[in-house]
């Protein structure tokens, strides 16, 4: 993360740290209790999405329903909820006995950043997730996706822009990606990295156009192409404005993560999102989720105070606070070692100290107001303050 952190020093000039704190390191533990997830072929919306034609996979193979994954309270419960959850490997699980759709138990949780040999240990379909050569590429994909009702409004508009998709053309908002439509295109922007080479290509539609299919009844699919709300005129072509949207938004996001993956091969890259895997400890074969959530924000100074000059001249034993970091990883406060033992001076000398402050979140900050009181012996003599800028 590049951020300006505003810092401001009194009687004297001092530099402030902005840090980012990353997800702490450990393991995944049994999760008590379970969650439970089952998949639908429409959104809250009432539609659904698909790449190609599902009424053709019968003879051509080419094409797969984007399924919306939903949150349900116990096994055997009908009370499903939205959820910013996606399937990570198409072509596994939710499925018992001949087609049967099931609302599936998840007992485990990993940290897909940082836990990714605990993932690869726990069963064949998580060690080819790992293992497979695109694991990089998928983190680096989740850190840039849209989260609905989480990401802003103007990070939407950026992403959008940034994909090269120009909506001040479209004469109405009927012609702009939907908020459904991008969490498919996402989807299948996963798929294109976990399932990459299979089913002779079926999930890699880079070159392709038309490839984003739409359905209103969960059985009837149809191209978005020749999609149109029924508010707007008939010839006007919104369905297939947002196809077009859609295969520039689905490139941009592929791109993208394929020139961002170096950064993540040893899990110390910045983190805008974070990425949880959900995994059955009983069911090997279960389709592994993953939901991408908003790293919290967290707002967090500390201040140092520190002798620097006695009389114009700097003490000979430094007293600016050697700063460790790596605290951080495990709580809200950095380690901060200076000296505190006790400097001797005379009647009249003038005592120069700064305050420092260094913002520990990952928030931008600054103090608005601070109040010192003077040791016993000292008086108010002058006041020299600095703005300092520190880009991090």
């Amino acid at each position: 993360m590049s951020c300006k952190k505003l810092i401001k020093s009194l009687t004297g000039i001092c530099l402030g740290i902005c840090l980012m704190m990353l997800p702490n390191r450990v393991n995944a533990q049994p999760m008590s209790p379970s969650l439970y997830f089952g998949i639908t072929e429409l959104r809250e919306s009432g539609m659904g999405y698909s790449i190609g034609d599902p009424d053709a996979n019968g003879t051509t193979g080419e094409a797969a329903k984007i399924w919306n994954i939903e949150q349900y309270s116990g096994q055997n419960t009908n009370d499903p909820t939205e959820t910013n959850v996606y399937c990570v490997k198409a072509g596994v699980g939710f499925t018992e006995g001949a087609g049967t759709r099931e609302v599936q138990e998840y007992d485990l949780q990993f940290n897909m950043y940082t836990d990714r040999d605990a993932i690869a240990a726990q069963n064949d379909v998580l060690n080819g997730l790992v293992t497979g050569g695109h694991y990089n590429e998928l983190l680096a994909l989740a850190n840039i996706m849209y989260i609905p009702d989480v990401s802003t409004e103007a990070e939407k508009t950026q992403l959008i822009a940034n994909a090269g998709i120009y909506q001040e053309q479209y004469p109405s908002e009927e012609y702009y990606l939907t908020d459904d439509e991008i969490e498919a295109v996402q989807q299948a922007a996963i798929w294109y990295f976990t399932n990459y080479g299979e089913e002779n290509g079926k999930y890699d539609k880079y070159e392709n156009t038309g490839w984003l299919w739409y359905t209103t009844d969960g059985i009837d699919y149809q191209n978005l192409s020749g999609y149109n709300p029924t508010n707007v005129d008939p010839n006007s072509g919104a369905g297939r404005a947002r196809q077009e949207q859609a295969e520039l938004l689905y490139k941009y996001l592929i791109d993208t993560a394929k020139a961002n993956a170096s950064q993540y091969a040893d899990g110390n890259a910045t983190y805008r999102n974070t990425l949880t895997l959900y995994a059955s400890t009983e069911n090997g074969t279960a389709q592994p989720l993953m939901e991408v959530e908003r790293v919290s924000e967290d707002f967090d100074l500390a201040l140092r105070k520190y002798i620097t000059e006695i009389d114009g001249q700097t003490v000979q034993n430094s007293r600016v606070p050697v700063i460790d970091e790596s605290s951080l990883k495990n709580g809200t406060t950095a380690t901060y070692s200076h000296r505190k033992d006790p400097i001797m001076v005379e009647e009249g000398s003038i005592v120069t100290y700064n305050i420092t402050i260094y913002n520990e979140g990952n928030v931008t900050g600054r103090a608005t107001q601070i109040i010192d009181q003077l040791p016993q012996g000292l008086r108010y003599s002058r006041n020299k303050y600095s703005w300092i800028y520190s880009n991090i």
